[in-house]
């Protein structure tokens, strides 16, 4: 009966008190609570207690109370303040404290006028812990509640991409763009941060020059076997890769198929763009996934950059240094790289006297100290970056942009395999894009290129 259920509960609290860290103590405890109707005042003693442990407990404690308020009784902001207090506590132990973080982030997403607030909250998650599925099921909860479809949408897609069973992550909206990008706007949202400061133009300032001094190692599309497709041929990607061009303001292009070759599109710049894609490669994608490549490969075509994927940007790095030598006598800094005065010698023709000048006006205006000691290993893999954000961007699909990105590399295993989830995992690209595609800017470009509707606002 009813009093049986109360003797326990008392009974049950003596045991507490005197072994305050056992946790099954503790979840009989609360169990007996909710039987007997007394949640409420066990959380109050479950406080009370904490307040006069000093150890270890004290967490332990304050943080079962705070489970209790939000999954018993459903009290969000008891049960925030409550995990608030345990984050504190648990500064030194990283585990505890992310997975605390989180609980109290999803309290915040289920109380009124604090949106901001939590979506703030879910993204320091998404930073230290991007492929955490609970942090995107907290934010389901923020975007139901908020009526963010958009939002909602991308959460889902990244738990799609991390393998978990959702609903209506497809994106809505227009298949294509309908409005060109600006060209600011692509190299300040989307460009890496690490091709910013003037870099990214004097890169392509100095393409010309680079692919005639490395023209024997740069892919050739004439050692590629290939049809061409036309205007008018019942080939999808064909549409989605004029439409993605289109956008970055790119109007005439060749695109040729073959059946035999690399996995990765490759990109030639020239007066007309060429772009060879596998046929092998086009038959297993699914329509966002052929976007999101189409997008890829016109972002390539638009920083005139293909080189830079196929080059070590060491070499181009020696190649800039040596330009500045042979054109005012001096490098990057006081002492000459042997590499640098090699390549001083290579760009020495009188033919490339206005591209040289060019380079060094370049040079000046993305300033010297900024090249010194550049990470220009990893220019080509920053390329590669941009181009995937273009993908995402114009695919709308985060799970087929990991998919896709997966794809390139030759790895065709459901995303549900382990061995999938790892890859993703490990690749320096798909970080960046769960972070891109849960931005505030994501949303406002996709509102630009004419690709999806204005973006909801928390919290109005």
């Amino acid at each position: 009966g009813l009093g049986d259920v109360d003797r326990a509960y008392t009974h049950q609290w003596r045991i507490v008190r005197a072994f305050p860290g056992s946790k099954p103590d503790l979840d009989v405890l609360i169990d007996l609570a909710a039987e007997a109707m007394e949640t409420e005042d066990c959380i109050e003693q479950l406080k009370t207690l904490a307040n006069a442990t000093a150890d270890d407990n004290k967490a332990r404690l304050l943080a079962r109370a705070a489970e209790a308020a939000d999954e018993e009784l459903g009290h969000a902001e008891d049960a925030y303040n409550l995990f608030d207090r345990v984050v504190e506590l648990c500064a030194e132990d990283h585990d505890e404290r992310v997975y605390y973080e989180r609980r109290r982030a999803v309290c915040l997403a289920r109380m009124a006028g604090r949106e901001p607030k939590a979506m703030e909250a879910f993204r320091e998650l998404i930073r230290r812990e991007p492929f955490e599925p609970a942090n995107y099921r907290g934010m389901e909860t923020l975007f139901e509640r908020a009526n963010a479809h958009d939002r909602l949408r991308v959460a889902r897609q990244t738990l799609k991409m991390l393998g978990c069973k959702v609903e209506n992550a497809d994106p809505t909206g227009k298949v294509h763009p309908t409005r060109t990008l600006d060209a600011g706007v692509v190299e300040h949202q989307l460009m890496p941060d690490e091709l910013g400061e003037g870099l990214f133009d004097l890169l392509h300032t100095a393409m010309p020059l680079v692919e005639k001094v490395f023209s024997e190692e740069l892919p050739q599309r004439k050692a590629l076997d290939g049809y061409r497709i036309k205007s008018g041929a019942e080939e999808p990607f064909y549409d989605d890769l004029k439409a993605a061009l289109i956008a970055f303001g790119v109007l005439r292009f060749k695109f040729y198929l073959g059946d035999s070759g690399p996995e990765h599109p490759m990109v030639f710049c020239g007066k007309t763009p060429t772009i060879w894609i596998n046929s092998e490669l086009l038959e297993q994608l699914s329509g966002a996934e052929r976007r999101f490549i189409a997008g890829y490969c016109a972002a390539i075509v638009w920083s005139g950059l293909p080189a830079l994927m196929a080059v070590d940007g060491r070499r181009v790095w020696h190649l800039l240094e040596g330009v500045l030598y042979r054109e005012t006598g001096q490098g990057f800094t006081e002492r000459l790289d042997v590499a640098s005065q090699e390549m001083a010698n290579q760009v020495s023709s009188p033919f490339d006297m206005k591209r040289r000048r060019d380079i060094v006006a370049a040079i000046e205006a993305c300033e010297v100290e900024n090249l010194v000691d550049c990470h220009c290993e990893a220019w080509g893999r920053r390329l590669e970056g941009f181009a995937a954000r273009a993908g995402l961007l114009l695919s709308g699909d985060l799970a087929a942009a990991g998919s896709g990105l997966l794809r390139l590399s030759g790895w065709n295993l459901p995303v549900g395999e382990e061995a999938t989830q790892r890859r993703l995992k490990n690749h320096e690209v798909v970080q960046d894009l769960i972070e891109l595609a849960h931005s505030d800017e994501y949303l406002e470009l996709r509102y630009q290129a004419g690709l999806a509707g204005r973006p909801s606002r928390l919290g109005i």
